[in-house]
């Protein structure tokens, strides 16, 4: 089972970032609402935990409160744009709130890029998979509750070999010289300087070099938000660290929806009006006669919620009508759309080490199949999920599916046990 959600027409990349120029002022522009009736919501608009399904939950709710506070009433017309889980959240909060609202989703299912797979014989998450920082002041907590679905504790232990060495590293060693090389970028280097240059400059001297620098970048940086690190400067990376519950040498603990993330999000949908298979082709928003225009026809409205990844808004999928305004649509060019893909296979029995929850790989060719989830410990099958990201994620999108199978297995082949 693949994922190409850098071809994905409803995603267009797996979650937003800062690339070198932007800020959350960008963030912030983009989640502001139109004229009182046009809001927005979804991971790129929070500033707190963007690129996060909490992120997403709560960029929901706070749309709603806007929308209440512009006069959001029972007789309202609202419709909203995207079932993910910004989407889902929305809709829940205003059923909450006494007001009805349509969802209209263009794919055959809803969750967005939340994606529980089972046609390997085990939930498999294809999308979104980890919650971060399970405390009790994250939302996605209160829903596993709600939903009975338990958070497993993910074990971050891993093991790291070299496919030319035939060696294995350590990993915890890497991740502190890391972890030094970028305390020092941290402190030195503006905060809108290019991170590849810098890390490189300051990993030296931290006795971080290839081939484990190339891993550390591959596994720790662009893994995060699937962007390169000559894509963004530290503040971005600064902003993704903190965004998932963590920082700089102190990365947050994770936990594992059993059954799916897409279990944890279902309940949400309870007594919803979702309609699927709506592809939203134009949303015109003159007071005259606002409407939104979907695969099957037209649908009046008072309020929209647009929740539309960036990738979406910026390939400029929808019309928009009158055009948005000049500070929305620089938001949207400014924010970066970074992306994160997935292999997962099955076989007849483990042949990796299947005792640790992470597998690390250095390959011959620079950054490939640097990650590896064993499934194992959590579904009791012999699954494993391979990722690429950021540039490699790209150029991968482009291969058929047996050349990136054909790749993952000679990565996989080292991984004997």
């Amino acid at each position: 089972m693949r994922t190409r959600w850098g071809s994905d027409p409803f995603a267009r990349g797996a979650f937003s970032f800062l690339p070198i120029g932007a800020t959350t002022t960008d963030r912030l522009a983009l989640a502001a609402s139109i004229d009182r009736s046009i809001f927005f919501a979804g991971e790129a608009t929070s500033t707190t935990h963007s690129g996060t399904v909490r992120g997403a939950v709560e960029s929901g709710r706070r749309a709603v409160s806007e929308m209440l506070a512009a006069g959001a009433i029972a007789s309202s017309r609202i419709v909203i744009i995207g079932a993910g889980a910004a989407g889902l959240a929305a809709a829940a909060e205003l059923r909450s709130a006494g007001l009805a609202s349509v969802v209209f989703e263009a794919r055959d299912r809803i969750g967005g890029r939340v994606h529980t797979d089972r046609s390997l014989g085990a939930p498999v998450d294809l999308g979104a998979s980890l919650v971060y920082d399970p405390t009790s002041g994250n939302p996605l907590v209160t829903l596993a509750r709600q939903a009975g679905v338990t958070l497993d504790d993910v074990d971050d232990s891993i093991v790291v070999r070299d496919q030319r060495s035939h060696r294995r590293y350590d990993a915890a060693e890497i991740d502190t010289r890391l972890t030094a090389a970028l305390e020092r970028v941290g402190a030195g280097s503006r905060a809108d300087a290019e991170l590849a240059g810098a890390l490189r400059t300051e990993a030296a001297a931290s006795g971080l070099r290839d081939p484990e620098l190339t891993y550390a970048v591959a596994s720790r940086i662009d893994g995060i938000a699937g962007a390169a690190a000559t894509e963004w400067a530290w503040r971005g990376y600064d902003e993704a660290l903190r965004s998932h519950g963590g920082g700089v040498g102190a990365m947050t603990t994770q936990a594992l929806p059993r059954g799916g993330f897409g279990a944890l999000l279902a309940p949400l949908a309870d007594g919803i009006d979702i309609r699927l298979g709506q592809v939203v082709s134009r949303l015109e928003w003159s007071r005259a006669r606002p409407r939104v225009v979907t695969t099957s026809g037209e649908a009046p409205f008072d309020m929209v919620l647009v929740t539309l990844p960036v990738g979406v808004l910026q390939a400029d999928s929808v019309v928009f009508d009158p055009p948005l305004p000049a500070s929305t649509s620089a938001a949207i060019r400014r924010l970066g759309m970074g992306l994160v893909d997935h292999l997962a296979l099955r076989f007849p029995r483990p042949f990796w080490d299947s005792s640790p929850t992470w597998l690390g790989f250095i390959g011959t060719t620079p950054g490939e199949w640097t990650t590896w989830r064993n499934l194992g410990p959590s579904t009791q099958q012999p699954i494993i999920v391979g990722r690429n990201a950021a540039l490699v994620a790209r150029a991968f999108d482009a291969r058929s599916d047996a050349q990136v199978v054909a790749s993952a297995m000679s990565a996989l082949r080292l991984l004997r046990r």
